[in-house]
């Protein structure tokens, strides 16, 4: 009776913990011939954990072993379910086996700890009672804990964190040599550890395993915006300090095609205009009072130009002088920049406006950027969401101008109205 009891319990491991490694290789490229594999490896590795028979001996550490070893034979017929049925590297592999055994052993002990408050009838170990609850812990379980999975855009990226994956890994092993130490002293007379003892800690090191792989997807997504934020932000010191050395020279030829003009007689009325009108164009810069303001805004509005679009500005950049240079043109820049990319987009025949203000009272400044705007937004967080296809790479100007914002103690409010994306930035300065 014990034999075959341990074989359908080695067996319904397997499978709690095979569905789970399996909803979690979604993202990773399935080998040829995905559901047949599955079939056939669930198949042949369900029975080699249903064949695992228990071996007991009369010295306590060969029993203890051969446990270990038997809960960790079946964690690695998980491992091979999923190597047979995905094509990924080992990291990511593990990396599914483990949150599967994760899973199922949090699931488990989660009924255990129910099951002890219950009858006595829901304490036998398959009693329908008990298959329910163990059922809905499983569902509550998984279901958690693949939604923290999926809702991370990026989990495939995380999956290759090795130390995340082998830190886990660690916990559940060293869980299986406890937990099997803790469950074989009293049958060798050893001192008995209380029930609720151990279930605490197989709740505890079970919790810890999955908060590990899952919870550090969320931590890891954060840290990547954050990498390309900042990358970003240095593009835009870049930039910054390319558009400046720009703008003093394109300011030094005027010059000199002035005093050319004025000196050469051999140049047409033709010639003449040409070279004025371009002059204008880069010389149309916006007197705000502030040197950084000017330079983001003159930029922009010659890229107007080149794209037909209108672009007004009433700014007073001296209300703009306690934020650092870099942080400026950063948010004026990716502010702007949207704004042009989205007016650019729209029918030949759409009106095409942008317009800027810069304004304030006393210890307030305000900015506020519109232009015209045709379809649908997707706003989450309060934040639009890119409509580019990689959404992974796309989509942190506006994040980049939200840390800005925040860094100066400023509030960011976007809003769409009569085909009019408004962009509203609030600072108080004590």
């Amino acid at each position: 009776m014990m034999f075959s009891i341990i074989n359908l319990l080695n067996l319904e491991i397997y499978l709690e913990a095979v569905i789970m490694a399996h909803a979690l290789s979604f993202y990773l490229v399935k080998r040829g011939r995905y559901a047949l594999r599955l079939a056939f490896g669930t198949i042949v590795f369900g029975t080699a954990a249903y064949l695992i028979p228990l071996v007991e001996s009369p010295v306590f550490w060969l029993t203890w072993s051969y446990s270990v070893l038997m809960y960790i034979a079946l964690l690695g017929l998980t491992l091979l379910s999923v190597v047979f049925c995905v094509k990924a590297s080992w990291t990511e592999c593990l990396f599914c086996a483990v949150g599967g055994y994760a899973a199922h052993h949090f699931a488990g002990t989660v009924t255990t700890i129910v099951s002890d408050l219950l009858s006595a009838e829901s304490q036998e170990l398959f009693s329908f009672s008990n298959i329910l609850l163990q059922i809905a812990a499983l569902f509550l379980t998984y279901s958690v804990i693949l939604l923290l999975f999926y809702r991370s855009r990026n989990s495939q990226v995380f999956m290759n964190r090795k130390n995340v994956v082998l830190l886990s890994l660690l916990i559940i092993l060293l869980n299986i040599v406890l937990s099997s130490l803790t469950m074989l002293s009293d049958r060798y007379g050893y001192p008995r550890i209380h029930a609720t003892s151990i279930d605490l800690y197989n709740f505890t090191a079970g919790f810890l395993a999955i908060f590990i792989l899952f919870g550090m997807l969320e931590r890891g997504k954060l840290e990547r915006e954050a990498e390309i934020i900042n990358n970003l932000y240095r593009e835009n010191v870049r930039q910054y300090e390319v558009s400046k050395a720009t703008m003093e020279s394109l300011h030094d030829l005027k010059h000199q095609v002035n005093a050319l003009i004025a000196g050469k007689t051999a140049l047409t009325e033709q010639e003449r205009k040409e070279i004025t009108d371009r002059i204008l164009v880069f010389d149309s810069m916006v007197k705000t009072g502030n040197d950084t303001l000017d330079i983001i805004v003159s930029e922009k509005k010659m890229l107007c130009h080149q794209y037909g679009i209108d672009f007004g500005c009433m700014a007073d950049g001296k209300r703009l002088d306690f934020i650092e240079p870099h942080d400026l043109y950063s948010l004026f820049g990716n502010a702007l920049s949207n704004a042009i990319e989205a007016v650019s987009k729209l029918p030949e025949d759409a009106p095409k406006l942008i317009f800027l203000s810069v304004t304030g009272k006393e210890s307030y400044t305000a900015i506020h950027l519109e232009n015209t705007f045709s379809g649908d937004l997707k706003m989450e967080d309060g934040i639009p969401q890119t409509d580019k296809q990689d959404k992974a790479a796309h989509g942190f100007g506006v994040k980049s101008m939200q840390r800005i914002t925040a860094k100066y103690h400023g509030t960011m409010t976007i809003t769409i109205k009569d085909e009019l994306f408004h962009l509203d930035i609030l600072f108080h300065r004590n």
